[in-house]
């Protein structure tokens, strides 16, 4: 698989502050070629009723704070043409066995496929299900309920204070109020796109590890298919591989199987942090700890429990939660809160996100 460059000007911005264009995003010569395929977040949680589990992939975000076509990153508001949008529903923490469900958009059309692997080969379509339109409820086998579209950013969090933070941390001093500096949510207004899907739990099995990717036919280097990115744990390159920008790279580049590599970063990273916040009594072992959690990358979750965000926790990653404040005390080994409250972008019903009109 090819390598990208990463100018230094976007990496010092990047280690200084924080990334401006996504929950997820770590900037790459290869996501500035396709932002359509730039993944924000990943959901996964019970309907109210505990019959079904819902799966949600967010990409092409507008920019931070902006909502209109004119903040887009492209001219589309919805997904880009041709690639792959990707869920991946593992049923062992191996990623070894399960399915992939593929999406690939052309305009306002949608075609639907399924791989019995949750690892599938790059650029692989897979069987496919159904073709759909953007904007449509429908549905695969009479079974799973669909929907894509443009919605209401659905998560919300102070990047601008973020740098505050992790600068007084490479400094040994933390800065127990660096949220307090700007408070202010970098997501408002701002609109993504999102697949959702709500499967009966009747075909999935008794626990998920779930992850999300993009994926391209890679026309700038070398015409070949190419993973854009992967997102699994909330803020995962930008916290725990934040002092790697090869580490990061490689994570958005490869898939969940191979991350027992990427615990020496990550337990470098905590230790570090939490070091300097005092929380901790056995630092050693707590940054260990928080390696082992989160390798692989994947949303762990109990199919049929009450869903809440929770670094190695089974409880999946729900829309009503505050998944930044448990990211930020998980890093620092203590209670730590930016103080952003949820906008609410979420219903209680399919498709559990909000829609906006579209945009042409």
């Amino acid at each position: 698989m090819m390598k990208y460059k990463i100018p230094i000007l976007t990496i010092i911005f990047l280690l200084m502050s924080f990334p401006a264009h996504s929950a997820h995003h770590f900037q790459t010569d290869l996501v500035s070629h396709y932002p359509e395929y730039n993944i924000g977040d990943v959901f996964v949680f019970n309907t109210p009723d505990m019959k079904s589990t819902v799966f949600i992939l967010t990409a092409n975000p507008s920019k931070p704070g902006k909502g209109g076509p004119s903040a887009n990153l492209t001219a589309k508001t919805d997904f880009g043409s041709g690639g792959l949008y990707n869920i991946h529903i593992a049923s062992d923490k191996d990623i070894k066995t399960g399915v992939t469900y593929t999406f690939i958009f052309d305009g306002d059309k949608i075609r639907v496929g399924k791989i019995d692997n949750p690892n599938a080969k790059i650029g692989d379509k897979g069987k496919t299900l159904a073709d759909a339109q953007v904007g449509q409820k429908f549905e695969l086998n009479g079974e799973i309920k669909v929907w894509t579209g443009r919605i209401l950013e659905p998560y919300f969090v102070d990047a601008f204070d973020f740098g505050v933070l992790q600068n007084s941390i490479t400094m040994g001093t933390l800065d127990k109020n660096a949220f307090k500096k700007t408070a202010k949510d970098i997501f408002t207004n701002a609109r993504i796109s999102a697949i959702v899907m709500e499967i009966p739990n009747t075909m999935l099995s008794p626990e998920v590890y779930y992850y999300g990717t993009t994926a391209v036919m890679d026309h700038h280097h070398g015409n070949e298919w190419v993973q854009v990115n992967r997102m699994g744990n909330v803020l995962m390159p930008y916290i725990f591989l934040w002092d790697s920008p090869a580490t990061r790279l490689e994570h958005d580049q490869h898939r969940p199987d191979g991350d027992d590599r990427h615990k020496n970063t990550i337990s470098n990273n905590v230790y570090r942090a939490a070091s300097v916040s005092g929380g901790q009594k056995n630092v050693t072992e707590y940054a260990n700890t928080v390696a082992e959690q989160l390798t692989p990358d994947v949303l762990m979750y109990k199919i049929g429990t009450k869903a809440k965000y929770g670094i190695g926790s089974s409880g999946g990653r729900p829309l009503d939660d505050d998944p930044s404040d448990v990211v930020f005390s998980t890093y620092l080994g203590i209670p730590m809160s930016d103080g952003i409250p949820n906008p609410k972008h979420y219903t209680e019903s399919f498709p559990y996100v909000i829609p906006v009109d579209r945009q042409k």
